[in-house]
């Protein structure tokens, strides 16, 4: 009948204005209905629905802003620094990282022509190592902490990777410092080399 279809409707307004109202995205206000009918549970659970999505946006944003704080706190850091996923895809370099990679960038491309430092993100390093320790150290899982030491495009690395674990001991990826030894290990070299001459001349 009219009257029946009039209270219908009045019963699907509050079901309108809660879908209208997540769509905008405010999840924060409550959605209730007066009518204890269908339609009235229909209110309670869009407002569950909403009450849930709250939740889980709230616990996105926690990640994010944890997320940003690692980025500023690695963003900061003098040291070349790296960050891998757990399937080796780098997804992240702080500037100090991409300040030695494309320094090393030109000598790198004689070995492995695709090698560009703006294009690195979501690959792995294991695909530009020609050294058979770094391609396998970066094309598995890492289980513990490891240095990795050898030539890479005519400079002396040592890389520090540390695996990084969640609080379910799930597998994340891994973290890598990197340091340039080649005035370290040259300087040790031509010392070595001064005292092996003085001792033959003695």
């Amino acid at each position: 009948t009219f009257w029946g279809l009039r209270s219908v409707k009045r019963s699907m307004v509050p079901v309108f204005d809660a879908v209208h109202a997540i769509r905008e995205g405010d999840l924060d206000t409550a959605i209730t209905g007066s009518a204890r009918d269908e339609f009235g549970d229909l209110v309670d659970g869009i407002d569950q629905m909403r009450s849930t999505l709250q939740h889980r946006a709230e616990a996105d944003r926690a990640v994010v802003a944890e997320n940003l704080r690692v980025r500023r706190a690695l963003d900061n850091v003098s040291a070349p620094v790296t960050v891998s996923d757990s399937d080796n895809r780098l997804i992240y370099m702080n500037q100090a990282a991409a300040l030695l990679l494309g320094g090393m960038e030109a000598e790198w491309r004689k070995e492995m022509p695709k090698f560009n430092v703006q294009a690195l993100m979501g690959k792995s390093l294991a695909d530009f190592f020609v050294e058979p320790e770094f391609r396998n150290a970066y094309s598995q899982r890492l289980d513990k902490d490891r240095v990795i030491e050898g030539s890479v495009a005519g400079r002396d690395l040592r890389l520090l990777a540390s695996p990084v674990i969640d609080e379910n001991g799930n597998y994340q990826g891994r973290v890598t410092q990197w340091f340039d030894a080649t005035s370290e290990l040259s300087a040790q070299r031509e010392s070595e080399a001064r005292l092996a001459e003085e001792r033959r001349v003695a």
